[in-house]
C-alpha cells in the first residue's frame, strides 16, 4: 500500500473518460489534467460562474437571441474551461482552443465526459476510467 505524503500532490494526471458517440458506439479520449486541491478547483467554477454571469448579462443589451449564437457561445466557454482544466488529449488534433471549440461542436457529449470527469477527479478522487 502506498505511504500518504501531504503537501506531495501531482501537477498534472492522467484519466480516460468515456462517452457515446453519435453512432451510439463508445468513444474516450485520455486527458492530461491540471491537478487542483478541491478549493482551488471551487475557485475555478466561481470563477467560470462569474463570467458566465457577466456574458448573460451581456447579453440583455436587447439583442435578438438566436439559439446558433448561444451554442457559439457556450463552445466558446467550454473551450476556455478545458483550457484551464488540462494541458493535452490523445486526439489527433492539437489541444488548442479551436480544436476544443470544435470538440463541442462535432461531440458534444465528449465535453461533457471530459468536464464530469475532472470535476469527479478533483472533488471525489476518482481516478479510474467513467462508467458510460
Amino acid at each position: 500500500m502506498a505511504k500518504i505524503k501531504l503537501g506531495a500532490a501531482p501537477k498534472h494526471f492522467k484519466k480516460t473518460v468515456k462517452f457515446t458517440m453519435l453512432d451510439g458506439t463508445t468513444g474516450s479520449i485520455e486527458m492530461n489534467y491540471i491537478y487542483r486541491t478541491r478549493k482551488e478547483f471551487g475557485a475555478l467554477v466561481d470563477e467560470a460562474r462569474a463570467q458566465a454571469v457577466k456574458q448573460a448579462a451581456e447579453l440583455e443589451t436587447g439583442e435578438t437571441f438566436t439559439l446558433a449564437g448561444h451554442l457559439a457561445a457556450t463552445d466558446l466557454a467550454n473551450a476556455d474551461y478545458l483550457l484551464k482544466i488540462a494541458n493535452g488529449w490523445d486526439v489527433e488534433a492539437d489541444f488548442t482552443h479551436a480544436a476544443c471549440e470544435q470538440l463541442g461542436d462535432e461531440l458534444p457529449a465528449a465535453i461533457v465526459a471530459i468536464v464530469d470527469g475532472y470535476r469527479l477527479a478533483v472533488t471525489e478522487g476518482s481516478l479510474g476510467n467513467l462508467p458510460l
